[in-house]
């Protein structure tokens, strides 16, 4: 009977002392007290883009190899760092050379700090896609809320281009593209 009133007593101080604790930690100024503002902060650092301009170091590779298996083209997609992407359905490529058994393709992003724009080239010149790749451009590192998307054309003359789809909220274009150029995405000229 003895051990059983002292094994309450442990248990009630425990519960005690835990309650005690949890009080502290609600008290604004104590150092286990969790602000927030601060956690507020803290999650959108992680799930919202950064505001500043140019927050990635440039320029951006991304690279994957595309497999031909039993006479199709497997998909695949391309995740730059800085959040954009490009993608292959299966069947859809054509390398530039015939009798290949894979592609080793890159994708690259340039920031231009003097016309405040990325470029985006790709690699191995000559690739078809059909059904179109997809290509989404993220425009976020730039500043700017609107951004306007432009082929560069083999003599580098920008060429306004109509997007399939813009995203203000996430700054994203995304373009379908049937082969490899360049492009560039910033302010309209």
């Amino acid at each position: 009977m003895k051990n059983t009133k002292n094994f309450l007593r442990w248990i009630t101080l425990l519960l005690l002392s835990a309650c005690l604790v949890t009080f502290i930690a609600c008290e604004n100024e104590s150092p286990l007290a969790s602000n927030s503002a601060e956690s507020q902060n803290f999650d959108q650092e992680i799930n919202v883009k950064p505001t500043n301009p140019v927050t990635y170091t440039y320029p951006i590779w991304g690279k994957m190899n595309f497999y031909n298996k039993r006479g199709t083209w497997q998909r695949g997609t391309i995740q730059l760092s800085n959040g954009s992407e490009f993608s292959v359905e299966t069947g859809a490529l054509t390398p530039p050379y015939p009798n290949a058994s894979s592609v080793y393709v890159t994708v690259r992003a340039d920031f231009d700090s003097v016309k405040n724009e990325i470029v985006v080239s790709f690699t191995p010149s000559g690739c078809v896609f059909n059904p179109a790749a997809e290509l989404i451009l993220d425009y976020g590192d730039l500043g700017i809320d609107i951004a306007s998307l432009y082929y560069i054309d083999p003599n580098g003359n920008y060429v306004l281009q109509t997007p399939d789809h813009i995203d203000f909220q996430k700054k994203t274009i995304t373009i379908y593209i049937d082969h490899f150029s360049r492009y560039a995405i910033g302010t309209e000229n």
